[in-house]
């Protein structure tokens, strides 16, 4: 019995191994099915309506409010679908596990504001509403592309169209914060949320036409590694209703883009070649994926600050002569999904598998037992200078919370935030019968930021708190003053001020030969009680670097602390307020405010290095002597700007013996044109011409030259920023946000401060030159001039030289 028991199991196992055997690979095998379940994509055909006149309504003008087209859902006995697609991202066969639904639905004009059709029977329910992406999923907007532009060449499209579909992005999400949602609430009846440090990167595109011919791509990349380079296909439009990412594809999606670059990404080439090894940084994208998972598991939970991210698709017409009539695209309004009404479609790619949601037609079961309709909309006659954003998916939304049942939910500011948007391709019973081809193009893009709270009763007391602590350090008592500074820098080291006039006043108090600590008489005892000044010396010094080290807003709060000085200097000079003999190292100053930056800089760029060597041992190190492009603008840039923008503005407001000092601090800059950030050298260009013509001062003009030569060779774009578009640069948002906070510091009443202290190169008195005596310190003391720089670098100024040691010596223990 044993032996007849071993031989049937042994031959079981035979059968079983010979059917494997005779069939295709693990798989495969999972993508194969019988004959019947596997279906084709489906195709667009005008509705069932027998009179072609009744699938159009018009008003009396003739404009359309509504036509009926014909959409491919799936059935509501739909499971699963899947595909297969190759490296260029062509279908491999059909679909499994598809069963079509056409349905004839009402697609009503999004250019006539939306009226609602919720309620069904008519078409117009008399409901306006202006559809937008935060709220609806889609909206569209006049944007301008180049003329000449190729969009069958992929590098053309990469290099030139990419940063354009990121700008509309970015602007897109910025805005939608100063906008009323579809529920009445105002900005000021909720929340404010801060978005900050937003990264929008295009990474992926497809070109469709409606015509038969088939179309290639230009492909003019080149293949570093040898492989087969496969020219994309030009697309049909997508005649299916569908999203673009699910709950589970999106976040994979996310973490591939900062992962290499697979086979068939489009940047694959450009991040190669780069000195980076992903289109994304992992920390960025890891803190976004932990933030949407802690929304999950957490519902109720109400953290200050949070990362998000989105998907967003810029879909264009690329036929610049004629607008789309024939196969528009149309959009569902995300407030009439219900997620029971979605089915997930598995696209099986050579390295990864992406998912899309396709959708079934409302029920009496999916919408809980109401008659309800998905409100599609769509805009006729699109043209070459519009763009329809539509939102692919937004980890802010409903399903990203895990919210099952919301497509559309609350946000933490009390607004309605779409997960997604469900569109498809359709016939458009109005489009005339000669209609040329539909050609277009669809950029995906991927956009993370930083969201925090901003609680107005919070922001009043941190005002209050901020004024009072600046008007003590402006105190004539040097006890109270030594006191407030103290507070002053724990509670911004600390995140609960967040004013760079409280930053530039403690800058003085530090450079004040008041409280230094040679001037010190006190014994071991005295220096450890509150209101000591070589207390407060010591935790400035550890302050300033350690504030800058911190995080970005300590960077920039140092550097757009620098026209504030200026500015209560200046103050200080026209009111005579100072005493006799007293002089403020104005040049010191700001280099001690640079040197801090640019090491805390170098030291995050260690840091950065490090992590990229420890993540990435089988790199190739070849590359390691190439110098990397700055990716941020450099301290001496940042400042000379700061410097330009006050003396532009103030310049007919200084005394001359100022103008020169500034003219000349700003002249001896030493600014790398060749690697420094390209779009900040222009700004700086811009102001410093601006500048070499409103002085009139033959000294100051004569320093202003030395810079204007350095600056030669800076190229300057047809759209480059004037003086009030400075921060409209779209390279680097952190710098622009940067400008902006130096330029509001130069333009603000800074004789109402109070405070005022600074000097450049040379000690600044009250008695300021003027006329002759101008002329005579200019032509006859250039030399004594000269030696006085020489002697303020190496004898009167060394408290600043000392503080940049002991500052290097604090960012190690900090680091």
């Amino acid at each position: 019995k044993s032996l007849l028991s071993f031989i049937s199991y042994f031959s079981l196992l035979v059968a079983i191994y010979s059917m494997a055997a005779s069939s295709p690979s693990s798989s495969t095998s999972n993508m194969a099915s019988s004959t019947s379940s596997r279906s084709s994509w489906p195709v667009m055909k005008l509705p069932s309506s027998a009179a072609s006149s009744s699938l159009i309504q018009r008003d009396p003008k003739g404009d359309i409010i509504s036509v009926i087209g014909n959409m491919n859902y799936v059935t509501h006995s739909t499971k699963l679908i899947k595909a297969r697609r190759d490296v260029s991202g062509s279908d491999v066969g059909g679909l499994i596990g598809a069963e079509w639904c056409p349905t004839d639905v009402v697609i009503q004009n999004a250019r006539r504001n939306c009226l609602d059709i919720s309620s069904g029977g008519d078409h117009c329910a008399g409901v306006e509403k202006k559809m937008t992406l935060h709220v609806n999923g889609f909206e569209l907007q006049k944007s301008v592309a180049p003329i000449d532009l190729d969009y069958l060449d992929i590098n053309d499209v990469v290099c030139r169209y990419y940063p354009l579909c990121e700008e509309l992005v970015r602007e897109s999400l910025m805005k939608e914060w100063n906008e009323n949602d579809e529920s009445g609430t105002t900005t000021t009846d909720r929340k404010k949320i801060k978005k900050r440090n937003m990264i929008v990167k295009a990474f992926d595109h497809n070109i469709r036409s409606s015509s038969s011919a088939d179309q290639k791509l230009k492909n003019s990349q080149n293949n570093q590694d040898g492989d087969e380079v496969v020219d994309a296909t030009v697309q049909n439009p997508a005649s299916l209703v569908h999203a673009d990412y699910t709950r589970v594809s999106a976040p994979r999606r996310l973490i591939g883009l900062s992962e290499p670059p697979k086979v068939n990404d489009v940047l694959k080439s450009q991040i190669e070649s780069s000195s980076s090894s992903s289109l994304l940084d992992p920390s960025v994208v890891q803190s976004a994926i932990q933030d949407s998972e802690s929304d999950n598991n957490d519902k109720s939970t109400n953290r200050k600050t949070n990362t998000k991210y989105a998907f967003i698709n810029v879909w264009r017409s690329i036929d610049k002569n004629s607008p789309v009539q024939q196969c528009p695209l149309a959009c569902i309004d995300t407030s009439s999904v219900s997620f029971d009404e979605l089915r997930t479609f598995q696209i099986h790619y050579q390295d990864r598998i992406g998912e899309n949601y396709f959708a079934c037609p409302p029920s009496i079961a999916t919408t809980g037992g109401k008659n309800k309709q998905h409100l599609w909309y769509y805009y006729p006659n699109m043209t070459y200078d519009e763009v329809l954003l539509l939102k692919q998916w937004d980890a802010r939304g409903g399903l990203a919370r895990g919210l099952d049942k919301d497509c559309l939910t609350e946000n933490a500011d009390g607004t309605m935030v779409s997960s997604f948007t469900v569109h498809s391709a359709f016939m458009d019973p109005s489009s005339p019968e000669n209609a040329p081809p539909r050609e277009s193009i669809e950029v995906r893009c991927v956009a993370i930021w930083e969201e925090e709270e901003e609680n107005e009763e919070n922001e009043k007391q941190e005002l209050c708190l901020s004024s009072l602590v600046y008007d003590m350090m402006n105190d004539n008592k040097t006890a109270l003053v030594i006191i407030a500074a103290e507070v002053a820098a724990k509670l911004l080291f600390a995140g609960r001020l967040r004013d760079p006039h409280l930053v530039a006043r403690l800058l003085m108090i530090y450079f004040d030969e008041n409280f230094s600590l040679t001037s010190s008489t006190e014994g071991d005892d005295d220096v450890k009680e509150v209101g000591s000044p070589v207390r407060l010396e010591q935790i400035l010094s550890l302050f300033f670097p350690a504030y800058c080290m911190k995080s970005t807003e300590g960077r920039d709060a140092l550097l757009s602390c620098i026209p504030l000085i200026l500015a209560m200097i200046n103050d200080k000079i026209t009111k005579r307020r100072r005493r006799k003999g007293s002089s403020w190292p104005t040049a010191k100053m700001i280099e001690y405010v640079c040197s801090i930056v640019d090491i805390a800089d170098s030291r995050k760029q260690e840091q950065q290095e490090l992590s990229e060597n420890n993540s990435h041992e089988d790199t190739d190190n070849s590359t390691s002597d190439e110098p990397k492009e700055s990716s941020t603008a450099s301290s001496a840039l940042m400042a000379s700007i700061a410097i330009a923008l006050f003396l532009t503005k103030e310049s007919h407001n200084l005394t001359v013996t100022y103008l020169r000092t500034l003219c000349k601090v700003l002249g001896s800059a030493y600014i790398d044109v060749e690697s420094d950030e390209p779009s900040k050298l222009a700004a700086l260009k811009n102001l410093v011409d601006d500048l070499e013509v409103a002085i009139e001062d033959p000294t100051s003009h004569r320093s202003v030259e030395k810079l204007v030569v350095t600056l030669s060779s800076v190229e300057l774009d047809v759209e480059d920023p004037s003086e009030d578009e400075i921060d409209d640069e779209s390279g680097d948002e952190s710098g622009d946000e940067l400008i902006e906070a130096m330029k509001k510091a130069t333009l603000c009443d800074a004789r109402q401060s109070g405070v005022g202290n600074n000097d450049c190169f040379l000690s600044i008195n009250d008695d300021n030159l003027s006329g002759k005596e101008a002329d005579d310190f200019d032509e006859e003391n250039e030399t004594s001039m000269k030696k006085t720089m020489r002697s303020s670098r190496g004898a009167s100024l060394d408290k600043s030289e000392g503080s940049t040691r002991r500052s290097r010596r604090v960012l190690s223990q900090v680091n």
